[in-house]
């Protein structure tokens, strides 16, 4: 999985609460994603929605995806065709972002500094390459499980698609 498109740089601590979603949607049942994206990291960049475009990267720093964790910001990113590569992401983020089946590379320590904002950047998510136009870099992928339920499309996907394989064929 290799996706080329422009960087969008974020700092530390980014919480889910209010900075990648508003707090809001988190307290509605509104989880449809294309209802979601105009809403994606408004709380730090109210014009974020209407600079990405699919193939772009969220490059975080430290702790991204801090606070109480929900899903809609990462459906919302996911719809969008926007990945993340982070300094470290926090565990719920984890495992909220494998769950909706979002393609990430979670500790890739100096990435905020290899990128600028706006910049072209493929990241291979199956190898861990990340290069720009002023650098490159090789960062830990994503193990097989995880990265087999990214590649299903979803935990429930995933699961569905085991449950497939296991059932007699006759």
């Amino acid at each position: 999985m290799i996706t080329s498109g422009r960087s969008w740089i974020f700092g530390d601590d980014i919480a889910f609460d209010g900075e990648m979603m508003p707090v809001r949607f988190q307290k509605s049942d509104t989880l449809d994603p294309s209802k979601l994206v105009p809403f994606l990291m408004t709380g730090i960049d109210p014009n974020f929605p209407n600079k990405i475009k699919s193939g772009d990267t969220i490059v975080a720093g430290e702790a991204f995806g801090s606070g109480n964790f929900h899903p809609h910001a990462l459906l919302a990113m996911k719809h969008a065709g926007v990945y993340v590569v982070a300094e470290s992401v926090t565990r719920g983020f984890y495992r909220m972002a494998v769950a909706v089946g979002l393609w990430f590379i979670p500790f890739c320590p100096g990435v905020t500094r290899l990128a600028k904002d706006g910049e072209a950047m493929s990241v291979n998510y199956l190898t861990g390459e990340v290069k720009t136009a002023t650098g490159s870099a090789r960062y830990e992928p994503l193990p097989a499980i995880p990265r087999e339920i990214i590649e299903a499309g979803s935990e429930e996907q995933f699961v569905i698609k085991k449950l497939k394989e296991e059932q007699p064929h006759g």
